[in-house]
């Protein structure tokens, strides 16, 4: 996903329980995530933890999901058992910063 302006830092791979997570190994200087869910439906906020029934949901084998704001404050959660998630973060190319 490069249009220009974002550089990829890190993949990771995530995962993620029943219990509210926040995204793991953040980049200091990263802006963006793109995330994809492999094994498990799962749901995630930027406002409030989220639950198995409560919070955006993304289903698995979906198109990677962009996600733009709050990185240190995403929590996600898995809908039943045990969810693995990829997690591509991206930061502003140094030209693009201001």
């Amino acid at each position: 996903m490069s249009n220009g302006i974002y550089e990829p830092l890190l993949v990771v791979q995530q995962s993620v329980t029943t219990t509210p997570a926040a995204l793991s190994n953040i980049p200091a200087n990263a802006v963006r995530a793109l995330i994809t869910v492999e094994t498990q439906n799962i749901r995630f906020s930027d406002f409030a933890p989220p639950t198995t029934s409560f919070g955006l949901p993304l289903a698995k084998d979906q198109p990677p999901f962009p996600y733009e704001g709050y990185l240190d404050k995403l929590m996600l959660v898995a809908q039943t058992g045990t969810a693995t998630v990829h997690i591509a973060y991206y930061g502003k190319r140094p030209e693009n910063v201001q």
